[in-house]
């Protein structure tokens, strides 16, 4: 059983709280391999037994998440996090004014990446033109090496983090219209290049939300600007969907670097 359900029944002390505040569901994200270490950065997402989402929030470093239902009901948790296998609860009923407790026992989903070695400089271009990228890119852009990486392989920061702590020029971190992290430059938009989020891709593809992408499955990171990327993959911004023009991030797996 990869979830415990424990239910407490709300105190006296409770009852000047509205039901709203009382109604909780509260618990801990841990290894299911002994010696079930806590896992942070867990997305742990509440919905209703019809599959509405009410809330999400991430586990701290300790692996501890708290949840609020707006009413008594019928729910169901989620608890995922890249790495791992994702796990949902059975369906539960929340009484008003009850507290439910759950301890999630994640399991390790490691996807093994042969290393591939390239020396030739040929054999570069024709890697990143496979994945649909300009070999201009490769020598003009703000490098991210595995080396700075692994300074921030802790369990704890997500990419967002490290490329903000790179101090590189313009580029700065905003919530998008889904809720997303977008990364823009500000030099793009004062420069009339269109601003919006930045074309963001992985290993030649576009990525998924960069918040769920841990340090420790990138090995190479290539930040192009707003005005190179204009030149060598054209144009188009639209708002938070991003385009060439606003910059490109290129991403490479563990393996998959040029």
């Amino acid at each position: 059983m990869r979830f415990i359900l424990t239910a407490i029944a709300a105190m006296g002390v409770l009852s000047a709280f509205s039901a709203a505040d009382a109604q909780r569901v509260r618990g801990r994200v841990l290894h299911e391999a002994p010696p079930r270490t806590a896992i942070g950065l867990v997305h742990v997402s509440l919905f209703t037994e019809r599959d509405s989402l009410i809330g999400d929030v991430r586990t701290d470093s300790t692996g501890i998440f708290s949840l609020r239902a707006p009413s008594p009901g019928r729910y169901k948790l989620r608890a995922r996090r890249l790495g791992y296998e994702v796990v949902m609860s059975d369906g539960f009923a929340l009484e008003q004014g009850e507290v439910l407790t759950f301890n999630f026992l994640l399991p390790s989903r490691r996807i093994e990446l042969q290393p591939v070695t390239i020396t030739d400089k040929r054999e570069v271009e024709k890697r990143l033109r496979l994945y649909g990228i300009d070999p201009r890119t490769f020598n003009g852009a703000r490098r991210i090496t595995r080396e700075k990486l692994d300074r921030f392989d802790d369990g704890f920061h997500t990419l967002i983090d490290v490329l903000r702590m790179q101090n590189i020029p313009g580029l700065m971190v905003q919530q998008g219209n889904t809720g997303e992290a977008c990364l823009y430059s500000s030099r793009a938009s004062a420069g009339g290049l269109g601003g919006g989020c930045m074309k963001v891709l992985l290993d030649g593809v576009p990525a998924p939300n960069l918040s769920d992408i841990e340090p420790a499955s990138i090995e190479l990171v290539l930040v192009v600007d707003a005005l190179s990327a204009g030149a060598l993959y054209g144009g188009g911004t639209d708002g938070d969907a991003g385009g060439s023009n606003a910059g490109v991030i290129l991403l490479f797996s563990r393996g998959n670097a040029p």
